[in-house]
């Protein structure tokens, strides 16, 4: 396995937590304390881990990338917090080398380079070309595999020449696969 992914909320009260989506059952975590948050039950039976717990998790298998994906909170200031809180806590924990970054949003990458101009981040947007992501310098694209298969089939051949790392998302079948992996091969 290379890595984990996970994605990385704020809670009203300032915890990182992890969850994929905005909310659990219907209570947005944005907008909830964490002691709150604790007494809904996921969908497997147990409470929203914070992301010190999961990260503490991750350092045991010392060769696995964890890929954390900050999710996009409400406002400028609450992704300034969110971006400082999470790369605290990496450092704190000596991970700085375990994890990379990856987000939706543009300003939440561009913090994260801000902050951290060694933390390797990747945007997710799929919006931007990636002569635009080298110039902004960030490190990567990651994006859905329509983008590079059906809307912009040139891009990672682009990015490749350009030094940036490339991934992709919501690969379900062998021949998607093998389109993308003829694609990045082939000049």
């Amino acid at each position: 396995i290379y890595g984990s992914e996970l994605d990385v909320h704020l809670s009203k009260d300032g915890v990182l937590v992890v969850n994929h989506d905005h909310d659990i059952n219907g209570v947005v975590i944005a907008d909830t304390r964490y002691k709150d948050l604790k007494k809904q039950v996921l969908k497997n039976g147990e409470s929203i881990p914070t992301l010190k717990k999961y990260l503490k998790e991750g350092k045991k298998v010392k060769d696995l990338k964890l890929i954390v994906e900050l999710k996009t909170p409400h406002s400028k200031e609450t992704n300034l917090k969110l971006v400082q809180k999470t790369l605290d806590l990496v450092k704190s924990l000596h991970l700085e080398s375990q994890v990379e970054y990856i987000a939706f949003s543009l300003d939440i990458c561009k913090l994260l380079k801000q902050l951290n101009p060694n933390a390797k981040v990747q945007y997710l947007n799929g919006d931007l070309s990636p002569e635009e992501i080298k110039t902004l310098g960030i490190d990567g694209i990651d994006y859905h595999y329509s983008v590079f298969l059906e809307k912009h089939p040139t891009w990672l051949q682009e990015a490749k020449k350009l030094g940036l790392i490339t991934n992709t998302w919501t690969v379900n079948s062998k021949e998607v696969f093998e389109k993308l992996k003829l694609q990045y091969s082939n000049p």
